[in-house]
C-alpha cells in the first residue's frame, strides 16, 4: 500500500476526493477491500453497495441487469 500511495501522491493529492460520496460494489476481484481503503485515504466518503461472495466473470454479458442500475435507496 505504501508503494501505491507514494506512486500516486503526485497524481492525486491526499484530499483529492474530499467531499465526494462514492458508491462501491465490491466485485469478486482480489483487492476489493483495498479499493475502499484507497478511496477513503483520498478523502472520499465510501458507501458499500454490496459485495459478491462468488466469482463473477468480468464480462458485461455476465453482469445481471440489477447490477447495472443504482439501488433505489442510494442517494445524495
Amino acid at each position: 500500500m505504501a508503494l501505491y500511495a507514494a506512486r500516486n501522491a503526485s497524481i492525486i493529492p491526499a484530499s483529492g476526493l474530499a467531499g465526494l460520496k462514492i458508491g462501491v460494489y465490491q466485485h469478486s476481484f482480489v483487492p476489493r477491500d483495498l479499493l475502499v481503503d484507497v478511496l477513503e485515504g483520498y478523502g472520499a466518503l465510501v458507501v458499500a453497495l454490496g459485495r459478491s461472495d462468488h466469482f463473477i466473470p468480468v464480462d458485461t454479458e455476465a453482469v445481471p441487469p440489477k447490477m447495472l442500475n443504482p439501488p433505489s435507496d442510494v442517494g445524495g
